[in-house]
Parts: C-alpha cells; structure tokens; sequence
C-alpha cells in the first residue's frame, strides 16, 4: 500500500488495524485499519481508532451493546485468512478456509438489526 501526492510516491510508517466482533459469538463484524504516514500523529490517530471502529459498526447497524473492539498490532491481519475473536480471551483467531468480506458477513448476521 502506498498513496501518492504530487507525484511522490509514499510508504505508510505503519498500519493499525481493529476489529469489531459479536460479544458473544466472536464473529468479526467489521475490520477497521488505520494508515499512518510519515509525519502523522501516531499517538492521537491510534487511539481513535477503537472509536472510530463503533462508530463505523453503528453506520452499518450494528448494535453496539452487543459488540465490542479488539485493536490489533500493525500487520496483524493477513490476506486470504478468515479470522474470529475468541471473547473469553478477548484474542484473535486465525481459523481455516477462504475469507468473505466483512460486509458480506455482517449482512448475514442474525444477530445485527
């Protein structure tokens, strides 16, 4: 991943990533990263982050009293790798098999309103 300004092509200095996932079953909801560049307020924009990840959860109807975040270190999360959350442990878990989206899932849910 890289942007490019004014014909300068730039490397993210790191990428954050959190997710929101059923309290009760651990299925991840939503995947919410964080891009920051060289220069940004790290500090400030991580710790927005679980915010931001509710908030964009409550766009998509999610009902926040019955989810929670798990904010994950940088590049935690790979491609092609379909994840949960275990919520005794509040630790996330790589399970088999090929990934859906995260929208895809979330509109499955029977749990969302």
């Amino acid at each position: 991943m890289h942007a490019t300004t004014l014909g300068q092509r730039h490397e993210p200095a790191a990428i954050h990533s959190a997710v929101v996932y059923h309290k009760e079953s651990g299925d991840i909801l939503h995947i919410h990263h964080l891009v920051v560049f060289e220069g940004a307020d790290a500090t400030a924009l991580v710790a927005s982050l679980e915010r931001d990840s509710i908030e964009t959860a409550k766009r998509a109807d999610c009902d926040p009293s019955e989810v929670a975040t798990l904010t994950l270190g940088e590049r935690t999360l790979q491609p092609g790798s379909e994840y949960r959350v275990d919520p005794g442990t509040r630790t996330l878990v790589q399970s088999s098999g090929v990934t859906r989206s995260a929208i895809e899932r979330t509109r499955q849910k029977p749990h969302l309103r």
